[in-house]
Parts: structure tokens; sequence; C-alpha cells
């Protein structure tokens, strides 16, 4: 059976159905709206549109009409920021516009429907776990405007009151200024490498973190010593979470894993390097890329629609 996945992000809300292999149908992509009440509606919206296509018999697999004796009836449905997913509660979010919304619970009265929250980047970290290379035990980075983390141990998600994993906002020291203390996402997040960049250099613009690792291809100086300061950052915290867990794959995600082996290769050098006598954790890139969120999130809805405990 197939389970409603809503994964919504910064600027665009992605949902497909999610069988139990993780593989998708009727993938679609929505405009974010700004403000709690307006996702709710849009994400109902969404929610419509989907029971109007089965109700029509518009979508098709291997297996023939896919109808509503094929498609279970709760929704899941992740998001951004601070999520207290037992609580059912959006915690917080910057960008989004929302502070201690009661969200399952809006979002159920707006669909009709059962409602599971979570967590975009747990939800990321549920599917690697699942249907990537992560395995039971893994710390899923995600990288990009920022810096998250979404741990699963024993295969379950940690959600600490909506607050574990919250990596990027652990202060350090700023390595091209020792003197200051910064949020770590402020060093090696995405945006933060194109930032540093262009702080040092007389570029205008540029394009994003992706063009700065093209730069240190070519053998930019500054390029590469802001990737250096990067990568010894994400080391830090990946040392601190293998003394904190133990033996854990490390899934590096979002959109700095693009970078692949420019980025994963110096990260693993500097882990060994510092590691001592802890474990050395397999660092590796996502597999599923920008739809883990939609996968996971439907996971977890079927889960709690078939009554399974973690």
């Amino acid at each position: 059976m197939y389970t409603l996945g809503i994964d919504v992000g910064g600027t665009t809300i992605k949902s497909a159905l999610v069988d139990p292999a993780g593989s998708l149908l009727a993938k679609k992509r929505t405009p974010t709206p700004k403000g709690a009440e307006p996702l709710a509606q849009t994400v109902a919206q969404i929610a419509r549109e989907y029971e109007t296509l089965i109700h029509d018999g518009e979508l098709h697999d291997y297996r023939g009409v896919v109808d509503e004796t094929r498609v279970r009836h709760t929704v899941g449905v992740a998001v951004p920021g601070v999520v207290d997913e037992e609580a059912g509660c959006a915690v917080l979010s910057v960008n989004l516009g929302w502070e201690d919304v009661p969200m399952a619970e809006l979002l159920q009265k707006e669909i009709g429907r059962p409602v599971v929250l979570g967590h975009d980047v747990r939800s990321g970290a549920l599917a690697e776990s699942i249907w990537g290379q992560a395995g039971p035990n893994t710390v899923f980075l995600a990288i990009g405007t920022g810096i998250a983390a979404g741990v699963i141990l024993d295969g379950k998600p940690r959600v600490g009151r909506g607050w574990a994993g919250e990596v990027g906002q652990s202060i350090i020291h700023d390595p091209f200024n020792p003197s200051q203390r910064v949020p770590m996402e402020q060093i090696a997040s995405a945006a933060s490498i194109a930032r540093r960049f262009l702080e040092r250099t007389s570029y205008d613009s540029i394009d994003g973190a992706r063009e700065v690792f093209e730069l240190a291809a070519k053998g930019n100086s500054v390029a590469k010593q802001v990737i250096d300061e990067a990568c010894e950052a994400l080391a830090d915290s990946v040392v601190s979470a293998v003394s904190l867990l133990g033996q854990v794959r490390i899934v590096i995600g979002g959109g700095l894993a693009e970078a692949g082996p420019d980025l994963i290769n110096p990260l693993r050098q500097k882990v060994r390097n510092r590691i001592g006598v802890l474990p050395e954790p397999e660092i590796i890139g996502a597999k599923l890329g920008s739809w883990a969120q939609t996968r996971g999130i439907a996971y977890a809805a079927m889960r709690q629609e078939l009554g399974l405990s973690w």
C-alpha cells in the first residue's frame, strides 16, 4: 500500500505516494507559503489533489490502477526548524515564520485525516537508514543553508523534545578569526562557505558553495582555505558525535553533499587525524537525494497507521 508523504522545504513542498519499498509515485512540487495557517491550507490542497487523482483512477503502477483501497488514510508531513514530533508541535521556524504552533492538530483539521508530523532532517535520516546505505546506527548530516543532524540509533530516530540534532547551533572558534566564537553553521554550511569566500576576495557574486569547490579544484587558495575551515568544523562535530554515540555511520546530505569526494575525502582525513582511540566512523554521501524526507515521513505515517512502536 501507498502512503502520502509531504516534505515542506524553505521554498518548495515535495509530495509523493510512497510504497513500502521506498518507491515514489506521482511526485509533485508546490511553492511553500509563509506562515503556519497558509502552509496548512496548502498542504490540505495537496492532499485533496491526490485524493482526486486516486478517485478518478488516474494513477497507475505495475499492478494497475491505484485506488482508495491501496492508499493509507494517514498522511505524513515533514517540516523544517525545531520540531517536537511527540507533541505534534512546530517549535520554531525562523525562515517560514512560526513559533510554538500545534502543527499536527492544525494540519489534521485542514486535511480531515490523521497526520504524522515530522522533522525534515530526521525524516531524511530515517529514509537513508531504511532504503539508503546508512544502516540502523547513523548520524545524517544535512548541510545546506544551515546544518542539522538526524540521529538514528537501533533504527529509531532520536527526537530530544525537538532539539536533538541541532548541531549547526553549537558554538565554536572561527578558524579564520580564533578570537571569535560563532555557531558552527556560520563556518561550514553551504551558504557560509560562499559568504566567507566573498568576504575575502574581490568577487561581487558567486554561484554558491558549488562554485567555491570548482575554484578550489582549479587551485584558488582562498577557496581551498574556506573549504578547509569548513571541514575542520565538520570534523570536530563528527568526532563529538562518535564520542557520544559510539560506532555510527556518518551520512552527508543536503546541498553540500553534491560536492562529493571534494568534501568527503578531506573530511575523512581530518576526522582520522583527530579521532584518537575512538572508532573511526565510515563517512559516505547520501543515496536518496532530495526526496529522502518525503520517503521518511511517509514511512513514519505508515508505522503509526499500522500501530507499530519504535
